[in-house]
């Protein structure tokens, strides 16, 4: 018997340090600051000969701060405010191989003001820990611009104006370490997400409007795996 009462009392102590800070009246301050830089070379063998070229090198940068206020037990609606842009650049400076071959460079590169507003459900699962549920709505505005560069000219494109919008239903995972503050891994893509994207362009006699929309179903994957760290106010 008194085993039992001393397993139930575990049980409860290491929920309740997770439900603590899930409770009603709470706020959590924190955000995500992320970079993701890729590139590289390729080599092509042909009949004895290798050819070395070069990979488009792309660089991601995103930050994104927010804050949530828990408005009953294991509910919370919070707003993030943020910024993000990317990058890429490719060049051909290995020229291929060829001789007196021009030296090309290509850049694009965007940077977009984000506005998320959403909401986040907890269920407690041991120790210090709680998966969540988040449904938001993403909002970005931002430019986008390229350049193409040949030996050395260069030629700016007029810019583009990007407008998104995005609703997403997405699964994640919260650990406290300590006491008051919690990180939280959100686990990629979205169970249900639903984006749609504008780009504008226009110059001198001329515009030009894309439009593309996606439709996610089940699209949990590692590729969008992000951490963040908030600070939980009691």
């Amino acid at each position: 018997m008194k085993k039992v009462i001393l397993s139930s009392a575990i049980l409860l102590a290491s929920v309740a340090g997770a439900f603590a800070q899930t409770a009603a009246g709470n706020i959590a301050i924190g955000g995500t600051l992320g970079i993701t830089m890729n590139g590289g070379k390729q080599k092509t063998n042909s009949n004895g000969t290798t050819v070395e070229s070069n990979l488009a090198k792309t660089t991601y940068i995103s930050v994104l701060p927010n804050v949530s206020y828990f408005i009953s037990d294991k509910f919370a609606v919070g707003l993030g405010i943020g910024y993000f842009s990317s990058s890429t650049s490719y060049d051909n400076t290995d020229n291929f191989g060829i001789e007196n071959s021009n030296k090309v460079t290509l850049k694009n590169s965007s940077s977009s003001f984000v506005v998320n507003p959403f909401a986040k459900y907890f269920i407690t699962t041991g120790d210090k820990s709680a998966f969540f549920i988040k449904g938001g709505l993403d909002l970005s505005f931002g430019n986008g611009k390229s350049q193409i560069r040949v030996n050395n000219a260069a030629k700016e494109n007029d810019p583009s104006k990007i407008t998104s919008i995005g609703l997403g239903v997405t699964p994640g995972f919260l650990f406290f370490p300590a006491e008051n503050w919690g990180v939280e891994l959100g686990l990629g893509g979205n169970l249900l997400g639903y984006r749609t994207t504008t780009s504008k362009k226009s110059g001198t006699g001329y515009e030009n409007k894309t439009t593309s929309n996606t439709l996610e179903l089940l699209g949990v994957n590692g590729m969008g795996v992000g951490v963040s760290v908030y600070y939980f106010i009691k």
